[in-house]
């Protein structure tokens, strides 16, 4: 965690930079901190139980480690895609809402 408390601290340090500023902040800032994470990443590796929970999660973290690090090629992405992902589970959510609006009854009680 302290890991990621660092990257987040940098990229709210760098919000109000322009995109190029920012990618140039970020990659002295944040690589440091990223090649430090992979590298705890592939000793805790090592070491934890191979179906563990913990052995999961860094596996997904290194397979996914170019999208993980993508934001520091683009000053306009962001460390993470919290807005998409609350734009999809609205979607979700609004999805299995509408599959009750097949009366009358269903449409009028759905737009309050």
């Amino acid at each position: 965690m302290g890991f990621i408390r660092k990257l987040y601290a940098i990229d709210k340090a760098t919000k109000e930079l322009v995109p190029n500023r920012r990618t140039e902040q970020r990659r002295t800032d944040a690589e440091p901190v990223l090649v430090a994470f992979r590298a705890w990443l592939e000793t805790e590796d090592l070491l934890v139980l191979p179906r563990s929970p913990i052995a999961g999660a860094i596996g997904y973290a290194l397979n996914q480690w170019t999208a993980l690090t993508r934001f520091l090629e683009d000053g306009r992405l962001r460390l993470d895609n919290n807005r998409s992902e609350l734009e999809l589970r609205r979607e979700a959510v609004g999805r299995k809402n509408w599959l009750f609006v097949g009366s009358k009854d269903g449409a009028e009680w759905n737009c309050r």
